[in-house]
C-alpha cells in the first residue's frame, strides 16, 4: 500500500510540473467571441482541476504520514524480546520474536515485526496454531537462531527423507530461501524391498 500511494504522489507532482498551459493564460489572438469564452472557460476549468488534484496531493501526504506515523507506533510496541508461542499440531512451541525475525522481508518475519498487516493471527489462547510437523518446525527455528547478521542464510534439509518435502513446503510458505542440493547430501535407497 505505502509503495502504491508514493507511486500516485510522483504521477500527480510529475504532471503537475510539466507546464503544458501557462498559469497565466492569455486569449490568443483572432479568435471570435464565442471561441474566447470558451478557451476562458477551458482555462478555468484547468485552474479548478490543478486546484482539485493539488488538494488531492495534500490529503494523500497527510495519510501516507498519518500511515507512518501508526507504522512507527505499532513498531515501538513491537520487543523483539517478546516471547512468541505457537501450537504446532497440538505441541506448544515457545521462540522468542527475534527469532522469528532472522530473515528480513520474508513473509515469517513481517507476520511479526509489526511493521504490516501480519498474515499469521493468534488464537484467543495468544498461540499461533501452525499446521506443520513439530520436528521441522523445530528444525526451522533452531536454525533460525544460529543465523548471525550480515551472513549468507542457509537452510540444511531434514536428515529423514520423507520430511524434505514438507520442510521445504514450509520453507516457501513462509518466504524462506530452499536449502541448496550439494554432492555431500545424504540420499537413502530402500534396496530391495
Amino acid at each position: 500500500m505505502y509503495w502504491y500511494i508514493n507511486f500516485v504522489i510522483f504521477i500527480f507532482v510529475f504532471s503537475l510540473n510539466i507546464n503544458i498551459i501557462d498559469s497565466s493564460p492569455s486569449v490568443p489572438s483572432g479568435l471570435s467571441k464565442k471561441a474566447e469564452r470558451s478557451y476562458e472557460r477551458a482555462m478555468r476549468n484547468i485552474q479548478d482541476e490543478k486546484v482539485r488534484i493539488q488538494k488531492e496531493l495534500d490529503e494523500i501526504e497527510l495519510n501516507r504520514k498519518n500511515f507512518e506515523q501508526e507504522s512507527n507506533k505499532v513498531q515501538g510496541l513491537v520487543d523483539n524480546d517478546d516471547l512468541i508461542r505457537f501450537n504446532v499440531r497440538g505441541r506448544t512451541i515457545v521462540t522468542r520474536r527475534k527469532t522469528l525475525l532472522k530473515v528480513p522481508n520474508s513473509t515469517l518475519a513481517k507476520s511479526f515485526d509489526g511493521s504490516s498487516e501480519p498474515l499469521l493471527y493468534p488464537n484467543s489462547d495468544g498461540t499461533y496454531f501452525l499446521d506443520y510437523n513439530p520436528v521441522i518446525f523445530t528444525r526451522l527455528l533452531d536454525q533460525l537462531r544460529m543465523f548471525k547478521p550480515n551472513k549468507t542464510i542457509l537452510f540444511s534439509p531434514p536428515l529423514s527423507s520423507t520430511l524434505i518435502k514438507p520442510y521445504n513446503r514450509m520453507l516457501e510458505e513462509f518466504g524462506l530461501p530452499l536449502p541448496k542440493q550439494s554432492p555431500n547430501d545424504i540420499i537413502s535407497l530402500n534396496v530391495g524391498g
